[in-house]
């Protein structure tokens, strides 16, 4: 409530004029949603870590090596693979002790006898994305299920 009420006033204020154009107006619109959206939400600092053993120190390494990557002269490699190096050792270290300590609380879990969140546990450090599956049309674009003839036909494009 608090969000549309302030962006209520303040749109009241910025309110259209007949002299202006809409893209004018429409700057000012976002201009005010964007302005209240991180004063009542708050604004998010940094990428999105997909994989929770990465750090803000890692993320840091990898710009750096990124900035060293396409740089041809021998200096720029040599830098490139040091950071390279260093970053798969730090990244592989920290990956280690993140599955260390899943596995503590695992057992840990399993000596409490709580079953349940063990299990849970468990499936959440094994899950995998599930792969969508491939499908194989004929010349006709008809959609093939039959897993025999899918053989057939990779043998005849082959």
């Amino acid at each position: 409530m608090e969000f549309a009420n302030n962006v209520d006033s303040k749109l009241a204020q910025v309110s259209p004029i007949l002299t202006d154009e809409p893209d004018d107006y429409w700057q000012r619109f976002k201009n005010v949603m964007k302005q209240e959206a991180e004063e009542t939400i708050g604004h998010s600092i940094g990428p999105v870590i997909k994989k929770p053993w990465i750090t803000a120190s890692m993320l840091e390494m990898m710009d750096q090596r990124r900035q060293w990557k396409h740089q041809t002269a021998e200096e720029a490699r040599q830098q490139y693979r040091k950071l390279n190096n260093k970053l798969r050792k730090v990244t592989q270290r920290a990956k280690e002790e993140l599955l260390a300590q899943k596995c503590e609380e695992i057992e840990e879990l399993d000596k409490q006898k709580k079953q349940d969140q063990m299990y849970k546990a468990v499936n959440d450090l094994n899950r995998k994305k599930s792969r969508s599956s491939i499908s194989i049309k004929d010349e006709n674009g008809k959609l093939i299920s039959d897993p025999g003839t899918g053989e057939e036909q990779v043998e005849r494009i082959h």
